[in-house]
């Protein structure tokens, strides 16, 4: 503790501190060149703004100090999903609504609009995009509150979860920032296999979802680039489900598991099982679904309950939130379940 006690009073004098700003210049984007050119501003702190459901109160909040705000919610080229016979690419203007509402995408990803169902109010839904879940910054109270956390600060700052309440925090690979992934499609686009499309000045390019985070709330589009679709592949004989466990209806998620599995036949030949609200990113459940493909019998509840107990290998749960461990694993299990389910549906 003595150790922390001295981060806590170097981190609040040595931490920077945030700019916050009232007034910004406006512009918007008529299409994806012309917003990438706006990126480019010289001299200009620049911002994305879809539905505004992050940026806005980000603002407010001094996550976000943009001297630039780019308003994309009508950029051309930028939403719209297309159901092809082996790919489904869903723009990243695309908002939840959307999703939801698509009954072609709902037959072929399931697993995803379930996550996008769960997703905040249907008014949020109406306006928030795509890209805008992914690209959401971190919901640490300690980090939205501008305590000088080591994201805040930098190196000389502690995490203030580690000492202080951390209900909501990350169980497994934390590092130095315990804030959890809450992005409720990150977890259902890994395990669907997706790739994000990046496109910066004459570049475009393909992110697998598993390389798309760096970090809660950081992901690795640069500055002058934006995110412009989603490709997702459209695999034979899978199911899919997503379970997610929050403390109402539409909040972020404490504890969501996103579940593909492949059969040939009734016998199972590949699984996907991806992880959030309990890491800093979105995460492959990889000896759960080792588990489950070298069981070497029926996918039963046995089986599924095994495999989902192995979801917390390597778990380091915090003070406040041991609750996490069998919320993910209960979570996982019921995603299982009804993926398994579904093959006869």
């Amino acid at each position: 503790r003595g150790l922390f006690d001295t981060m806590k009073k170097l981190g609040a004098a040595w931490g920077s501190t945030r700019a916050r700003v009232s007034t910004w210049d406006y512009e918007r984007a008529s299409d994806i060149d012309h917003a990438i050119q706006l990126l480019g501003t010289p001299g200009k702190r620049v911002k994305l703004l879809a539905g505004g459901t992050d940026v806005l109160p980000g603002i407010r909040q001094g996550v976000y100090a943009p001297e630039l705000v780019v308003d994309i919610s009508r950029t051309r080229g930028l939403s719209g999903i297309h159901l092809g016979e082996h790919m489904v690419r869903i723009g990243a203007g695309t908002t939840l609504a959307d999703l939801t509402q698509h009954e072609g995408l709902r037959g072929r990803l399931p697993g995803l609009c379930e996550a996008a169902d769960l997703i905040a109010t249907q008014q949020i839904r109406n306006v928030a995009t795509v890209a805008g879940d992914l690209s959401q910054e971190k919901r640490c109270w300690f980090f939205r509150s501008a305590l000088p956390c080591y994201k805040n600060g930098g190196v000389a700052c502690p995490c203030y979860a580690v000492m202080g309440d951390s209900r909501h925090h990350a169980i497994m690979g934390a590092g130095r920032c315990a804030a959890p992934c809450v992005a409720d499609l990150a977890p259902a686009l890994t395990a669907l296999d997706a790739r994000v499309l990046v496109q910066g000045s004459g570049t475009l390019r393909r992110v697998v979802m598993e390389e798309f985070y760096r970090w809660s709330g950081q992901t690795v589009v640069q500055p002058h680039e934006i995110i412009v679709a989603l490709e997702i592949p459209l695999t034979p004989q899978v199911t899919q489900a997503y379970e997610k466990y929050a403390q109402w209806r539409g909040d972020f998620p404490e504890a969501s598991a996103g579940v593909q599995l492949q059969w040939s036949g009734d016998v199972l030949s590949g699984a996907r099982i991806s992880l959030g609200g309990v890491a800093p990113l979105p995460m492959r459940a990889t000896y759960a679904e080792r588990a489950l493909l070298g069981a070497g019998r029926a996918l039963d509840d046995a089986t599924i309950a095994t495999a989902a107990r192995k979801v917390v290998y390597g778990a380091l749960p915090l003070r406040d939130n041991a609750a996490k461990v069998d919320m993910i694993i209960a979570v996982t299990n019921r995603a299982l379940r009804r993926a398994r389910d579904a093959r006869h549906s």
